[in-house]
């Protein structure tokens, strides 16, 4: 409940809501026994642990479901928005430092697996590239699914696909060509009709919310993501909707 500052539960039989840890409507950095949060944005869970983005304190804290007990695990990020994990590993999209870094649950060990710490340009021109060259801006969004890592590369406008194993980053929706384009009108991007790479003439805004297929498709901010056996879902914030993914043909 990120403007209350705290962890909700809701008992899904009856929908009722308390409030799991935090004060509601108190803002802090404090672990147990008076626990308090600072915008808490995503969370992820690995067996009696849940792990909370904590984004105004910068930092990733580990909650005990078993006993509520708030510990921070790590205090060493730039205002972090979402976490995932692979089941051993956490991943954080570590907004703020323009990165997504992997974090040791048993130690609290960072490193940075996909970007480079703090430097969201240039782009590079290449679509498929290394992890360890690859530029995000402002990643709002990761995601663990099936072997990869997806991330909503909020600042580029576009859906990034990471594989787990290799390390190659390639772009799986989205076209960030559209954000060096110049628009009609003022020159302002996203104030008028551009033309963006791979898309047609005269069809393609800045943030709209074309539906398309790899580069042929809009976002407008994307930030939080989901997934089922067969689709991501995305966040796509500023066009106020929830966009539907495929995985493998960026559909």
């Amino acid at each position: 409940d990120t403007f209350n500052h705290s962890i909700r539960r809701m008992f899904l039989s009856t929908g009722v809501v308390e409030t799991f840890v935090g004060v509601s409507g108190t803002p802090g950095f404090v672990d147990s026994p008076t626990p308090r949060f600072n915008q808490p944005m995503g969370m992820t869970r690995i067996g009696d642990f849940l792990y909370v983005a904590d984004r105004g304190n910068g930092a990733v804290r580990q909650i005990q479901i078993s006993t509520r007990t708030v510990a921070t695990l790590n205090g060493f990020f730039n205002g972090p928005q979402d976490i995932t994990t692979d089941g051993a590993v956490l991943y954080v999209a570590d907004t703020g430092n323009h990165a997504i870094r992997s974090i040791d649950p048993s130690t609290g060990d960072l490193a940075t697996v996909v970007g480079i710490l703090g430097q969201a340009v240039p782009l590079a021109e290449a679509d498929v590239e290394p992890s360890a060259t690859a530029r995000l801006r402002t990643p709002g969004g990761v995601l663990y699914h099936n072997g990869f890592l997806y991330i909503s590369d909020t600042g580029n406008y576009i859906i990034r696909k990471a594989k787990h194993s290799t390390g190659e980053v390639s772009i799986l929706a989205g076209d960030k060509n559209c954000i060096i384009d110049t628009t009609t009108g003022d020159g302002t991007p996203g104030s008028g009709t551009t033309t963006c790479t791979g898309q047609p003439t005269g069809t393609s805004n800045y943030i709209d919310s074309t539906d398309q297929t790899g580069k042929t498709a809009s976002f407008g901010s994307p930030s939080g993501l989901a997934a089922d056996d067969n689709n991501l879902y995305v966040m796509d914030s500023a066009n106020s909707s929830l966009r539907q993914v495929n995985p493998v043909t960026g559909e």
